[in-house]
């Protein structure tokens, strides 16, 4: 897999000449790798625009409203008048959305976003942002903005030869333009019946190679199509792509390109990606021979799409040799089964009346739910506050505090930090959910909710799931709030008893402004003067009983969650509108996927790691869950390892040597931390980025997940080592999904697949399992969605 597709267009005869050009007759899904073959094969590179009209590509240059320049006042009449509509979030082109100092905005001819940093009004910075990654890709001095929807990109100067424009039109033209046309040749591959996907596309492949075709395979190099037809294609190329998408015919050179997408039928169902993620969409992605369950007719198998006179249906089978033919248009039906681990779900028959019945029952369940949730949901609503943030003053402190980070934000940051103001405004209490990988910046968003709310003279609670994680927001807390006249006070096991008894005090005197704490702040003994807002921390940690305990002990309080990968139970309130919920997925810039390694249990490898770590003045964390065999664990490394510095640690040891022993090794007096679970949550050390689990068979995928969140967080390149003594149950499955899961941005994702190896149970109960298996976690999740938005109605009613 060393070749490129640029190699096959080494001798292309369409040779791109310098300023504007036009091109046609082109399959969209090539349009993404035309640029890089482009600069490849002939040295400069290229932005591609699409247009509908020639009065767009005529037009961009003749009728410029105005330059956005760095240096100069950015007036926002200007985006308007260009046809940008404002929005909460830009998501796609023609978008623009103010978000404190910073605006996001998509011209209507560009295939990437920018991002317009403001001091005051005067523009600091204009960068060309990512469209996928949302990272910054380069920055440019200036934007000449089209009053007819277009756009100029002026990257660097404007005479530069080595930058071409293209645009790119569905068919020829006719008339002479003034510009050059490219007509490229480039075919989609013709729709097939994928009920024998095997059989179809071997003929079908043969066919163009006796036509002189040679045959590209384009995918990951574990992609399952490489066994099935190794012998069928003449190359194999590796993908940069990480979405979905259709293989291409190119007349001139004569090659085939085919993807998965192309060959297993994989159908997205789901909305557009860019918009607001709900529970749908989530479970309407598969591939052929995946269980799914129609709402209608009940459990069957996607067995592709087939073309019926003339007319694409989803083709589903059915217990008994069955058959239904679903027209796509009638999609939002159809949800991917999840179940109970690798239990195999039983088929519906068609017409056979069982599914009338197992939905009546489920029905029945679901609406207890429901009522419970609406009763607490009414409550809330129905009560009355003030605006947090109800005039200018206030605001502008608000985003004069998230302007003092020391890092620049993420667009997830300042989209989610102008959801949590908007919030604020209203007279209803907030009841916000933050869904952000480990890493990505959600404490920092909290801060900014906590500051607000302790801004007005109201007090604020951090709950944290562990000591561990709560001392460090203590310290963290110190250290962002310096600046402020805020008193912060902490609850946990590490407190000293006289002092704990102290913070007690004077919550219910209201001399403390922020506590944070562990399960201690719940206790009956603790009492607030006026509480404004909890925050909960890693809320996958806490039952649904002490959450609740929270909600209901003060309905008039704002309630802010955060989590990195949700336990079902907490996903399904979040996606079923039951609260609302806020992505954290963008990368922060710089940041490195954390590189894995699987296998059985080897002290080489863990030797070799260590030392590795070591020579770059780094640190690693061992984790090994049984308290008993730590100081046997100590011992071997110190001997594999002669002058290793090995701190060993775990949540029942005395609280000053704990103390003592964490204060050390983030002074890097100590090379390894040897330690249980504790560091699960919290220790968010930069210097530490190996990991190593020496048995990770015992913990569960959310656990795992959290616990290589421990290291890469910094630019530094971060290793993570997962060991077993064999495999058993359900854990193959588990470390599947976690190497699925290497890139960043992937613990939402995660948590359901998280669903697929432990299945769903009730969404309030303790357990993973129960009604769900009958009907499939996607169709209960909307069962439920009815019954809350029923009896709602019923209410306004």
């Amino acid at each position: 897999m060393n070749m490129k597709l640029g190699d096959f267009f080494k001798n292309w005869d369409i040779q791109f000449a310098e300023g504007i050009g036009v091109i046609t007759n082109c399959e969209r899904s090539f349009l993404w790798y035309l640029p890089s073959i482009i600069q490849a094969n002939q040295g400069y590179r290229v932005v591609i625009n699409a247009v509908a009209k020639l009065e767009d590509i005529k037009g961009a240059s003749d009728n410029i409203e105005a330059v956005i320049e760095v240096g100069k006042t950015l007036n926002m009449e200007l985006l308007e008048r260009a046809g940008l509509l404002r929005v909460e979030r830009v998501w796609e082109k023609g978008e623009y959305s103010v978000l404190g100092d910073t605006v996001i905005l998509w011209p209507f001819l560009s295939e990437n976003p920018f991002r317009v940093s403001l001091m005051g009004e005067q523009i600091e910075q204009i960068a060309q942002i990512d469209s996928q990654t949302r990272q910054k890709a380069f920055e440019i001095k200036e934007l000449e903005i089209s009053n007819t929807k277009g756009i100029i990109e002026k990257i660097g100067d404007s005479r530069d030869p080595d930058v071409k424009l293209f645009y790119v039109l569905g068919s020829i033209p006719a008339g002479d333009l003034g510009v050059t046309v490219y007509d490229l040749g480039v075919k989609h591959i013709p729709s097939l019946d994928y009920s024998d996907h095997t059989t179809i596309w071997t003929k079908t492949l043969d066919i163009y190679r006796r036509q002189g075709f040679r045959t590209v395979y384009l995918g990951d190099k574990d992609d399952e199509c490489i066994a099935l037809f190794r012998d069928q294609f003449d190359y194999f190329i590796e993908s940069d792509r990480e979405d979905s998408h259709h293989g291409f015919i190119v007349q001139r050179p004569k090659i085939i390109v085919v993807t998965s997408a192309d060959i297993l039928g994989q159908v997205d169902l789901s909305d557009d990606h860019r918009k607001a993620v709900t529970g749908e969409d989530i479970f309407k992605r598969f591939i052929v021979n995946d269980y799914i369950v129609h709402e209608d007719h009940g459990i069957g198998i996607f067995n592709g799409i087939r073309l019926e006179k003339e007319k694409e249906y989803i083709e589903l089978l059915y217990a008994g040799k069955d058959r239904l033919l679903v027209p796509l248009d009638q999609y939002s039906k159809i949800s991917k089964f999840v179940g109970a681990g690798k239990k195999i779900p039983v088929l519906t028959g068609l017409n056979s009346g069982v599914w009338k019945r197992i939905k009546k029952g489920v029905e029945h369940d679901v609406m207890e739910i429901a009522k419970d949730l609406v009763q607490l949901s009414a409550v809330r609503s129905l009560t009355k506050l003030d605006p947090v943030v109800d005039d200018y003053r206030q605001e502008k402190e608000y985003w004069d505090f998230a302007g003092s980070f020391e890092y620049e934000d993420t667009e997830d940051q300042s989209v989610i930090t102008s959801q949590i103001l908007e919030d604020f405004k209203k007279e209803t209490p907030m009841d916000r959910l933050i869904v952000g990988d480990v890493g990505f910046g959600k404490t920092e968003l909290a801060f900014r909710a906590i500051f607000a709310i302790a801004n007005t003279g109201k007090q604020v609670a951090l709950l944290a799931p562990t000591t561990i994680l709560s001392h460090q927001h203590f310290n963290n807390l110190l250290k962002r709030f310096k600046d402020y006249p805020f008193k912060i006070g902490e609850l946990s096991r590490l407190v000293d008893e006289k002092v704990k008894k102290e913070a007690v005090s004077d919550l219910e005197n209201g001399k403390i402004d922020i506590v944070v704490g562990t399960h201690s702040l719940l206790h009956e003994s603790v009492k607030f003067k006026n509480l404004g807002l909890i925050v909960v921390d890693e809320e996958q940690r806490f039952g649904v009983a002490q959450k609740e305990a929270l909600k209901k002990k003060r309905t008039d309080t704002h309630i802010l969650s955060m989590t990195a990968t949700p336990i079902p139970r907490t996903l399904s309130l979040a996606l079923n509108g039951v609260r609302e919920m806020s992505i954290l997925a963008s990368v922060p810039q710089d940041r490195k996927p954390i590189k894995n390694w699987f296998g059985e249990l080897d002290w080489n490898r863990i030797a070799s790691a260590i030392l590795n770590e070591r020579e770059r003045g780094g640190q690693v964390y061992y984790l090994h869950n049984r308290i008993a065999d730590l100081n046997r664990i100590k011992e071997m490394l110190e001997d594999l390892i002669p002058g290793l510095r090995v701190a060993m640690v775990y949540g029942q040891m005395y609280r000053n040597t704990l103390n003592r022993l964490m204060g050390e090794f983030i002074e890097n007096k100590f090379d390894v931390m040897l330690s249980t679970s504790i560091i699960e949550n919290g220790l968010d050390l930069s210097n530490v980025n190996t990991l190593i689990v020496d048995d990770s068979i015992r913990y569960g995928l959310s656990q795992l997940y959290q616990i290589r969140g421990r290291i890469g967080r910094s630019t530094r390149q971060a290793y993570a080592y997962f060991m077993y003594e064999g495999l058993r149950g359900n854990s193959e499955l588990r470390l599947d999904a976690l190497k699925e899961s290497e890139d960043l941005g992937s613990g939402f994702l995660l948590s359901n697949r998280d669903l697929e190896i432990r299945g769903a149970g009730n969404i309030l109960g303790k357990e993973q399992s129960g009604v769900i298996n009958s009907v499939g976690y996607g169709l209960y999740s909307k069962m439920l969605l009815d019954a809350v938005n029923s009896l709602r109605g019923q209410a306004l009613s």
